[in-house]
């Protein structure tokens, strides 16, 4: 389902949030078997993938056994993944998380 997510936590907040980029095919897939349409920049808005992909993220965090402080709390869908592009990843696809907070930071905010 989630083909890159990135987990914020600020010290001064009680909780964490999370962008999650879908992954395109899985999307593609969940848009025919729901019976949306559009790309994934429409699929992204419909709240009923983000419960799907929410419901699955508490499954992943129950099974794992994360404290409440590390299962984020709120999330949104962005269809766009960080790529070497884009800033957001490193040549060897690591997360330049200061790049990435900031390229997100309206949506984290």
């Amino acid at each position: 389902m989630i083909g890159q997510i990135f987990i914020y936590g600020n010290s001064l907040q009680n909780n964490v949030v999370a962008i999650v980029s879908p992954d395109p095919d899985w999307a593609k897939q969940w848009a025919i078997a729901n019976g949306c349409e559009g790309d994934l920049a429409v699929l992204c808005q419909k709240p009923e993938m983000k419960a799907d992909i929410l419901k699955d993220m508490l499954r992943l965090a129950t099974e794992n056994k994360l404290s409440s402080l590390e299962k984020p709390k709120e999330f949104c869908l962005h269809p766009e993944q960080f790529t070497i592009e884009n800033g957001g990843l490193t040549s060897t696809f690591k997360m330049k998380r200061n790049v990435a907070l900031e390229l997100r930071k309206e949506l984290i905010d």
